[in-house]
């Protein structure tokens, strides 16, 4: 679990961690802390990319949390946001961003705990575990899969930060990912219908940080696709 604090008062900052690390060391779940002080140094670490949960505190300065949490929401769909602050002026601007909770400073550590229990429990739901063909875990958010490809003996997930060769065949990924928005247009691929741009003859182009991939469609699938598109 990496947890990222983000808050320009040392001794609260440290307070934040205390509270979070008690809570996972209860759920014998190892912690990595991720710190920063401002807002300029969390956007732009290259870690903050496998995070988990941010603590993003309102005042930051030059740039406020909110400010934060909206780039971070923008770049990685699934992040899991906790927006604290000295006030409730804040409230319904965090509330439109989607951020799981909105904390004052110096509240008791069972709002956290409330908070980092609903966090818990939408990982849980939301993420699959994906392992490479060299026995790495990968454990990625749904909404992080872009499509998977079955190419021969091989099955690769294209997912927002990279891709990986999994030996995982494609009807186990198929039982993964079982909601909805996850479509199959041809009997090789698997695709988060979020992604698609639109159809074009006889395939499906989807986008993904700006750039296109094409997915055939299968010629006994044309008709089903563009229903199941039009449905989700």
């Amino acid at each position: 679990m990496k947890i990222c604090i983000c808050d320009s008062v040392e001794w609260r900052k440290l307070e934040k961690q205390e509270i979070l690390d008690a809570y996972f060391t209860e759920k014998d779940t190892v912690c990595e802390f991720l710190l920063f002080e401002n807002a300029e140094q969390l956007i732009l670490s290259e870690s903050i990319a496998y995070a988990d949960i941010f603590v993003v505190d309102i005042c930051l300065g030059g740039t406020d949390g909110l400010s934060v949490v909206r780039e971070l929401k923008e770049r990685f769909r699934n992040k899991i946001c906790i927006l604290t602050s000295d006030t409730y002026d804040y409230l319904d601007e965090a509330m439109d961003l989607g951020v799981i909770r909105y904390i004052l400073n110096g509240a008791e550590k069972e709002r956290y705990y409330s908070a980092l229990d609903k966090a818990v429990d939408d990982m849980n739901t939301q993420r699959v575990c994906v392992k490479k063909r060299n026995g790495d875990m990968y454990y990625l958010h749904k909404s992080e899969i872009v499509f998977v490809e079955a190419k021969g003996r091989k099955t690769f997930v294209l997912s927002t930060l990279g891709l990986i060769e999994t030996n995982m065949n494609i009807a186990a990924m198929k039982e993964l990912l079982n909601t909805p928005n996850f479509i199959k247009p041809h009997y090789s691929y698997i695709v988060n219908s979020d992604y698609i741009s639109h159809i074009e003859g006889r395939d499906v182009l989807v986008k993904v940080n700006y750039h296109y991939f094409r997915v055939p469609i299968a010629s006994k699938r044309v008709t089903a696709t563009k229903k199941q598109l039009a449905n989700v």
